[in-house]
This record gives C-alpha cells, sequence and structure tokens, in this order.
C-alpha cells in the first residue's frame, strides 16, 4: 500500500494472475500510481469484495486471441454491479507458455458490461510502456477528484 495523497485518492489493482507477466504489469502500475501519490492498493480477487471502498479499480488477465479466462470473466461479471459505479480499466497480458489457461471471453465484452474507461494489451510488462498507459489513468483521477 502506498500512502499520502492530499485529496485521498484510492486504486485497487487486482491481477488475474499472480506470476508471469500479468503480474508484473500490475506491479508496475501499482508502483507508477503510488509515485503519483495515489493510495495504492496491490490486490487479489477477493478484494474485489472492498469495490466500494476504491475510486478507481485496474483488473488485469492473461489473454489468449484477445479472450480472458471463462474464471475471470465470470468474476468481474460477479462483480459487475459494483464495478460500474466505479471508474475501470482493464489490461491483458499474454497466457504464460504452457499454460493450460484458455480465452473464452471477449475483451470487448466485459469493457461494456463494467462500463470500463479503457483496455490496454501488453505484450511484455514494459516498464515504460505500462507507466505511459498508468500516467494517463493518474491524469484522469486527478482531473476527477
Amino acid at each position: 500500500r502506498v500512502r499520502g495523497n492530499p485529496w485521498n485518492m484510492t486504486v485497487l489493482v487486482v491481477a488475474g494472475s499472480n506470476r508471469g507477466v500479468t503480474h508484473q504489469v500490475a506491479q508496475v502500475i501499482a508502483e507508477s500510481l503510488g509515485t503519483r501519490d495515489i493510495e495504492v492498493t496491490l490486490g487479489g480477487s477477493s478484494d474485489l469484495d472492498r469495490v466500494a471502498e476504491f475510486e478507481a479499480i485496474i483488473i488485469g488477465s492473461e489473454a489468449e486471441s484477445g479472450k480472458w479466462p471463462a474464471a475471470t470473466g465470470d468474476l468481474c461479471r460477479r462483480y459487475a454491479d459494483a464495478l460500474i459505479q466505479q471508474q475501470v480499466w482493464l489490461f491483458s497480458a499474454p497466457v504464460e507458455e504452457n499454460s493450460a489457461i484458455r480465452g473464452e471471453v471477449e475483451v470487448p465484452e466485459l469493457l461494456a458490461a463494467l462500463a470500463a474507461r479503457d483496455h490496454k494489451y501488453f505484450p511484455t510488462s514494459d516498464a515504460d510502456e505500462v507507466m505511459t498507459w498508468t500516467s494517463l489513468i493518474a491524469d484522469e483521477l486527478e482531473g476527477n477528484s
């Protein structure tokens, strides 16, 4: 958790995987937002129970052919009523090699269901690319605070 912002902007970053590119991207997002004095919680899917505690939620998942795994899609749908009340961004990263994960849920469908502001695909955990996207999110959050 990164603390200390004067307007108390809070963001939950949830990665659908605790390893690989998805997790690495989530870590860079959390660190990058923290440098903007935004209070960040890097959490797991169970933290979606606390969606109302945050001004914004960023959810990431492994993706295969532009589709998220059914489990992650189901999770988003389960919390859709709460998520739609918040500012939501989505990101995807490649499925890990030798992974049994199969993409089943279309990302545009989730974007619409959650009224998400944007989706970004990160082929690698390139910090500069992630920080550029995160900076746009921070700018938007600061403009809305």
